[in-house]
């Protein structure tokens, strides 16, 4: 079924404004935006794949196309590094297979070159994407959203020149901006390390406990006064009655 203009207008101007959230905030974002992005290619595989096994039902592709959402949300959410290292390489794979224009209704072995390069393409991209994706994060983060910001122009316009020169732009300044978030974020978290290392490592004076002063000496007491001699010469009491 076609899409009316309308449809293009409302698909492109929500994939422009992706794009330009990506392109300047991705290193915050990319872990929701990859979710939502596996929920819609788990969603849209979940659909097509319900119209092309149950054609005469309408609530097969639905329940498929959940399901398929729920899977790919949960897929690209625990797959981050993987999920955007493959977008990343699939954007130059694509871009390659369009510039060789295989025409595959005049001859068929004119696809298989296409093919061939763009597969190519997409493994090297991929695996030097995945390995600096924490480093690279920023401008990664800025292709995509560049390129999603490209196809929301050209969906919306059907111009492919502001398509591409707005793409180039917010990729230019997006990454820009990220890189320099990045190292702001990183010499900070580098300042506060050195300082934690620093008060670690600084000698820490003993503590010195008071001791109680010594008891008083106990006083003596005073000898006992001298008692007198009894004098044997005394007569003896004299005897009771």
């Amino acid at each position: 079924m076609a899409l009316s203009p309308t449809a293009f207008l409302v698909i492109g101007g929500l994939l422009a404004l992706v794009g330009i959230l990506l392109a300047f905030f991705g290193r915050k974002l990319w872990t929701p935006f990859m979710s939502f992005l596996g929920a819609i290619l788990g969603g849209s595989i979940g659909y097509f794949i319900g119209i092309y096994y149950t054609p005469g039902s309408a609530i097969g592709p639905i329940i498929l196309a959940v399901v398929g959402s729920v899977l790919g949300s949960i897929l690209f959410n625990y797959l981050v590094k993987i999920a955007l290292a493959l977008i990343t390489g699939a954007i130059p794979a694509t871009i390659t297979y369009y510039l060789m224009n295989p025409n595959p209704v005049q001859d068929q072995s004119a696809q298989q070159p296409a093919v061939i390069a763009a597969i190519l393409v997409l493994l090297v991209v991929f695996g030097i994407a995945y390995y600096f994706v924490e480093e690279l994060i920023g401008v990664v983060t800025a292709i995509v959203g560049a390129f999603l910001l490209g196809a929301g122009i050209f969906l919306a316009t059907g111009e492919p020149v502001w398509a591409l020169g707005g793409a180039a732009g917010v990729f230019l300044v997006g990454a820009l901006v990220q890189t320099l978030a990045i190292r702001r974020a990183k010499r900070g978290g580098s300042l506060r390390m050195r300082r934690a290392r620093a008060a670690a490592m600084a000698p820490v004076a003993p503590v010195v406990v008071p001791r109680a002063p010594p008891p008083p000496p106990a006083a003596i007491p005073p000898p006992p006064p001298p008692t007198a001699p009894s004098d044997s010469r005394d007569p003896p009491p004299p005897p009771p009655p």
